[in-house]
């Protein structure tokens, strides 16, 4: 997972770069580069807090925007987005998996690398259709429609509670049962 999470900084930074200077702006570029270089250094070292990631994606984002802004094209700083936030994601969930037994560890590695670039590939089809496709909505329809996105994700977000609190019940009883069997070993009677 840590190889996933360098090459996707290593690639963000050098799309990144690639159009701060494309934008006629060499400030931009270098600081790119900087920015890159110290996201490396950290991953390098290995991350224990989220704090210095997340601020150095923080800072890659704006840099992106100001080229965008400086006339780079949004493209190229939309992959470069993608890219960064997988690698923080990765590296994040390197830290978060590290106590994890090694069979479960791969499982999850390689479940989650498909999760994230399904994910991927969503944004960047939700970044490059918009700018493609020109469609004039007035303001009632875009209202509404935005409206009902937000009530079927809150209907999302509820259903998703619901599977969440049955799976926690069902969990929840297995360990109650699991702690009764072991105060019964502990008696050594046999008897809860």
């Amino acid at each position: 997972m840590k190889r996933v999470a360098f090459v996707s900084a290593i690639i963000a930074t050098g799309i990144l770069a690639l159009s701060g200077f494309r934008a006629g702006s060499i400030a931009l570029g270098c600081a790119a580069i900087v920015i890159g270089a110290v996201w490396l250094l950290i991953l390098w070292k290995s991350v224990k807090q989220r704090t210095e990631l997340t601020i150095l994606l923080g800072v890659e984002t704006a840099i992106a925007v100001l080229g965008v802004l400086y006339g780079a094209p949004v493209y190229l700083a939309g992959i470069a987005i993608v890219l960064a936030i997988m690698s923080w994601d990765f590296a994040l969930t390197e830290t978060a998996t590290a106590s994890f037994p090694a069979e479960m560890t791969k499982r999850f590695i390689i479940r989650h690398v498909i999760r994230i670039g399904i994910i991927a590939v969503i944004g960047l089809v939700l970044l490059v259709v918009p700018l493609q496709i020109h469609i004039h909505l007035g303001f009632r329809t875009a209202l509404g429609l935005g409206l009902g996105a937000f009530m079927l994700f809150a209907i999302l977000l509820q259903l998703m509670n619901r599977h969440n609190k049955r799976r926690v019940g069902r969990h929840q009883s297995v360990v109650d049962r699991l702690a009764m069997l072991r105060d019964a070993l502990k008696k050594k009677d046999g008897r809860p």
